[in-house]
């Protein structure tokens, strides 16, 4: 996959986390528990995410990371990857339904800010393919080479 820096991604809608309109949600959660907005007095439950370099979505605790145990529901994907925030922290996070789901980079020392990584690229619309079922207009020209780690960068 092709690693991104979404820091201009979210430009065009932009909210701060935790803001009115930032917590778009849908899909089914991939756990087996009811999903229920906390009480007031209770923390927002939390759910840690980790994208791999070909663009899958895993839960961050799972020790074996294979195309069986990633997360595919595309309408879930979507909402995470549309819901994206940075919050003051620095980490990516989407809040949903009292619940905040946070997402890490495969790369998070190096590139912090590379969240995004497409999985395929449509040749014919030319677009660039990520989450469950969104793409970008692929332009060369954001195309970007770290010459330290050999990796391609998209600015978004």
């Amino acid at each position: 996959g092709v690693g991104v820096r979404p820091r201009t991604m979210w430009r065009r809608r932009l909210t701060t986390f935790g803001s009115a309109g930032a917590s778009r949600c849908g899909g089914r959660r991939p756990t087996t528990s009811a999903s229920a907005a906390p009480s007031p007095k209770e923390p927002p439950r939390t759910y840690a995410y980790a994208v791999d370099h070909a663009g899958l979505v895993h839960l961050a605790s799972a020790t074996r990371r294979t195309l069986a145990t990633a997360v595919r529901d595309p309408a879930f994907l979507d909402a995470l990857y549309r819901g994206l925030r940075r919050r003051p922290d620095g980490t990516w996070a989407q809040r949903c339904a009292g619940e905040v789901n946070v997402l890490e980079g495969p790369e998070r020392e190096t590139y912090p800010d590379c969240v995004v990584v497409f999985h395929g690229l449509d040749t014919e619309r030319r677009t660039l393919r990520y989450a469950g079922t969104f793409d970008e207009p692929f332009d060369p020209a954001r195309l970007a080479h770290d010459a330290a780690t050999g990796k391609l960068l998209y600015d978004l």
